[in-house]
């Protein structure tokens, strides 16, 4: 092949996309008066994380929240009935979750959002941040029993506004939230998570993975305090879970942050070495 077939492929794959893009607003264009009331109740699904949206207390309330005007789950069912064609059902730990049935529908649906992403996805950080139920006594989110679209991916949304540094002071999410699309939300140069912490989330991190949320929570509260960060460890101290022993105090010198990516159980033979130079470093953060 030539730079020739890679202009005709450009330029067919374009042509392609604009057809596509095309048929998706003649499609729209259909429901005439009603056509701005499914925009709106298809937009929170074009923004959509992983396999999808999860119904209650979320669907509705961004629709709402992104359109400026007021829709309910009555207008949710309304829109599964009228344009279903475009949506698809899947599980998500056994519950329900909605996404469009294509990319390219979704694509047209964004298009006239670039200028507002940031502000889409901080939307999208508040409203799930609020279906979380709350804790016994407190208005602390119970994020344990959060739905499994906001563990795996408000991390996502809110690294992508800002707002992930103030999320990890909360240790009961951070004991919650999926490790790894956490760790890599917090690695967003705009997520502006403070460095210390994520020093300790990284060090417990595998703990985080492989025990329970007690367990999990009283190696978080330990390598805080051996980290000298006293006012986060007393916040994981004061969570309401079931825990078989804690850290009142820690002296302990100061380690380079570091974090470990795997185990095996094979008798390692060779061990190699190498440095990062200040660029490299900065990108790895």
């Amino acid at each position: 092949y030539t730079d020739t077939d890679v202009r005709w492929v450009l330029h067919k794959a374009g042509a392609f996309i604009l057809a596509v893009d095309e048929a998706f607003q003649n499609y729209l264009g259909r429901y005439g008066h009603q056509e701005t009331r499914v925009r709106d109740l298809l937009r929170p699904l074009a923004w959509a994380l992983g396999a999808g949206l999860p119904w209650t207390n979320v669907w509705a309330e961004l629709a709402s929240a992104l359109s400026d005007r007021e829709y309910t789950d009555t207008d949710v069912r309304w829109v599964l009935h009228k344009a279903g064609a475009f949506i698809l059902e899947a599980l998500e730990e056994g519950r329900s979750v909605y996404r469009l049935f294509h990319q390219a529908a979704a694509d047209h649906i964004r298009k006239g959002d670039a200028d507002r992403e940031s502000e889409i996805h901080g939307w999208f950080t508040k409203v799930l941040r609020e279906s979380v139920l709350t804790l016994d006594g407190n208005d602390q989110p119970d994020w344990l029993t959060a739905h499994p679209y906001v563990r795996r991916h408000l991390s996502e949304h809110a690294a992508k506004c800002q707002r992930l540094g103030s999320l990890m002071a909360d240790p009961m999410y951070i004991l919650a939230a999926d490790p790894g699309r956490l760790l890599i939300a917090a690695a967003n140069t705009g997520a502006r998570v403070p460095l210390d912490l994520l020093a300790v989330y990284k060090d417990a991190v595998h703990h985080i993975r492989g025990e329970c949320a007690g367990t999990a929570a009283s190696y978080l509260e330990s390598i805080a305090r051996q980290r000298g960060l006293s006012d986060f460890a007393d916040r994981v101290a004061a969570l309401p879970l079931r825990r078989a022993w804690r850290v009142l105090w820690a002296r302990w010198s100061r380690r380079v942050p570091n974090q470990s990516f795997g185990q095996h159980e094979q008798l390692i033979t060779v061990l190699s070495a190498t440095g990062l130079g200040p660029d490299q470093l900065r990108r790895a953060r």
